[in-house]
């Protein structure tokens, strides 16, 4: 959170726009996908955690979120208060257990290289993160849970 900190600081130091505050401090959006196979958010037992960093002016984000088949998403929480209204995600559950494929845009006025960290929390067990880079105006491909993107890539060819 020290970059909504840096944030404050900088417009409450007397930067001007919202727009230059973003690309001041390298921009980030942190949502995070309550995810389950239950009906109700209290039965979702996956926290996908997704972290984006880009040093320029964001106009918005995409997550396309892949899960595991028969997984249900039960919420979304918006973490990066800079992007507020600049996110937004579609959801399909059609992946082998148990990975999650994350594609990422994110949409500069020029390209710039983008990180992007996607992580699962499932409350008992903490999975190394996928640490992905690319460009802005590019998909950026993240996996996480298991399997690898080459086999997975190769399996929606067939």
């Amino acid at each position: 959170m020290m970059g909504v900190a840096v944030l404050v600081g900088a417009l409450v130091g007397g930067w001007g726009s919202t727009q230059e505050a973003r690309a001041a401090v390298a921009s980030r959006g942190d949502p995070i996908f309550w995810i389950g196979t239950g009906a109700t958010q209290s039965t979702a037992n996956v926290k996908l955690q997704i972290a984006v960093s880009v040093n320029s002016a964001v106009q918005h984000i995409t997550y396309a979120i892949h899960a595991p088949r028969g997984a249900t998403l039960h919420s979304v929480q918006y973490t990066g208060g800079t992007l507020s209204g600049l996110e937004s995600f579609t959801f399909v559950s059609d992946q082998t257990t148990p990975q999650y494929l994350v594609v990422t845009t994110v949409t500069t006025q020029l390209a710039v290289p983008v990180t992007v960290k996607a992580q699962l929390v499932d409350g008992s067990t903490f999975p190394a993160p996928d640490i992905s880079t690319g460009q802005s105006n590019q998909p950026i491909t993240s996996l996480v849970g298991g399997g690898s993107l080459r086999s997975l890539l190769a399996s929606w060819g067939s």
